[in-house]
């Protein structure tokens, strides 16, 4: 006789830790703070994808949380720069003739402080 598992979730739009980590990207932009988006398309134009890291203590001290002191830690060298959702609309939003994906890409460049 198989057995019966059961199982629950409880769904929350909060995810807590201990980390100290900060975001490669602001989420705005910083001269109109207009929302920088990864994704748009016909149902929705905001932010989905994140690059988080584990940042020396220069590279925190305007993220939320960021009053722990760090010993070492990544710095960030430069990023890939995102668009608004007016900017994404003028080529027709995502995917189109330039980017196959519904999503843009990110990277990031980091030195390790040691």
């Amino acid at each position: 006789m198989p057995s019966t598992f059961s199982f629950q979730f409880r769904l929350s739009s909060n995810l807590q830790h201990h980390f100290s980590l900060s975001s490669v990207y602001s989420h705005y932009f910083p001269d109109t703070g207009i929302p920088e988006v990864t994704t748009c398309h016909s149902r929705s134009a905001i932010t989905v994808d994140y690059i988080f890291y584990s940042a020396e203590k220069e590279d925190v001290a305007g993220q939320p949380g960021a009053e722990v002191a760090l010993v070492g830690g990544l710095k960030l060298l430069g990023r890939l720069s995102l668009l608004t959702e007016q900017d994404l609309w003028t080529v027709n939003g995502l995917p189109n003739e330039n980017n196959s994906s519904d999503h843009l890409p990110l990277l990031a460049k980091f030195r390790l402080e040691l």
